[in-house]
């Protein structure tokens, strides 16, 4: 997993750089869930490809509020309730996802 790690930083790194002329704030949406149809099974979830090249988080509902201009990284994780734990276990601690893939804040 350090390896996933210091590529995620290398991987930022480079659109940084690429855009640092960029003042813009963007919008980046990461992989949602997906229920089987005409039922309440959930198929097997997969990220998005480019959103976890960007962040490595492989959370479903995330997005990413990024500045390039300013290498500002917001990591924004879904609202989770209760029966969220009950049917799909522990919600992840933020201050360690935080932490581990340099996010400048999660909201």
């Amino acid at each position: 997993m350090e390896i996933l790690f210091k590529s995620t930083i290398i991987n930022r790194n480079k659109i940084f750089d690429s855009l640092s002329n960029d003042d813009n704030f963007y919008l980046l949406y990461g992989s949602s869930t997906i229920t089987r149809e005409f039922s309440d099974v959930e198929l097997p979830f997969r990220q998005n490809s480019n959103f976890f090249w960007l962040t490595g988080i492989d959370i479903p509902n995330c997005s990413i509020i990024i500045n390039c201009n300013k290498k500002i990284i917001i990591l924004v994780i879904p609202v989770y309730t209760k029966s969220h734990t009950i049917w799909n276990g522990r919600i992840p601690d933020f201050n360690i996802i935080k932490e581990k893939y340099k996010f400048n804040e999660i909201i």
